[in-house]
């Protein structure tokens, strides 16, 4: 069946990144959680001091700044305009390098040295071609022998740990989180409840449920070779049916 692309404007993405609600709704992801993910990429990829970094998705910009900190040259790209003026604060002591661009297109300053794509900001568009160009651009902007780090969702964990309903009581909101599974996707219909509004804020997630297996077929296919795998920050093996996470080291193997 033909799957119509939505205009890029109507994205789910486009919304909900906008919204302060979002950095609210997962202020448990902190730096203290960055700076574990981090740390279990350097040990991987064993970068020089200094290297050329990539955090493409960077969001709030917690990756970004960790990386900063221990002394490598860092771009990041995201397209929320939101993520990113939070990130510029954060980073005005920093030497990195903000762009707010679509991951689809080619990434300013490449090559690198390492491309970090973390949690789960892939799998994003409902058009299968669309999350590979992203893959593609990822190759296309490293060096030859260049580390690609990659921190997805596991996705039969996902589905063996399935919530469908969640509800989180602030100061001042309630947050109902409705999520829904299919085969290639899981979603979240996020409701806002505030003393100050008679209707709730609605926002929508939507995440393709890539297998292990399928992630690594597809790298392998923009030349990069799987290195390793591990099922969470502090780099257990990754396990199918109990790591909350599938991280994915890849190294770029051929010239374009």
């Amino acid at each position: 069946m033909y799957n119509k692309r939505r205009p890029y404007h109507q994205e789910w993405f486009t919304k909900w990144f906008e919204s302060p609600w979002y950095t609210t709704l997962y202020a448990h992801r902190h730096t203290e959680e960055a700076a574990l993910a981090i740390g279990l990429m350097l040990d991987a990829t064993q970068l020089e001091f200094g290297s050329k970094i990539l955090d493409l998705c960077c969001g709030n910009g917690r990756h970004s700044l960790a990386l900063a900190e221990r002394g490598f040259e860092v771009v990041g790209i995201d397209y929320s305009k939101n993520l990113l003026e939070i990130a510029q604060k954060k980073l005005e002591q920093t030497s990195v390098k903000l762009f707010r661009q679509d991951m689809r297109h080619s990434y300013p300053s490449a090559p690198y040295d390492c491309i970090c794509n973390m949690f789960t900001s892939f799998g994003y568009f409902d058009i299968e071609n669309d999350n590979r160009t992203v893959l593609y651009r990822i190759s296309e902007a490293l060096k030859k022998g260049g580390y690609f780090f990659f921190d997805y969702l596991n996705a039969e964990y996902v589905r063996s740990t399935f919530t469908p309903f969640t509800e989180t009581v602030l100061p001042n909101a309630t947050i109902i989180q409705k999520r829904t599974i299919t085969d290639l996707h899981v979603s979240k219909r996020i409701e806002i409840y505030t003393e100050h509004t008679s209707k709730p804020e609605i926002f929508e997630e939507k995440v393709r449920l890539y297998t292990s297996k399928q992630l690594t077929s597809m790298i392998e296919s923009y030349s990069m070779t799987i290195v390793q795998q591990f099922g969470n920050y502090t780099g257990v093996p990754y396990l199918a049916d109990s790591s909350p996470r599938c991280i994915i080291v890849a190294q770029k193997t051929t010239i374009d």
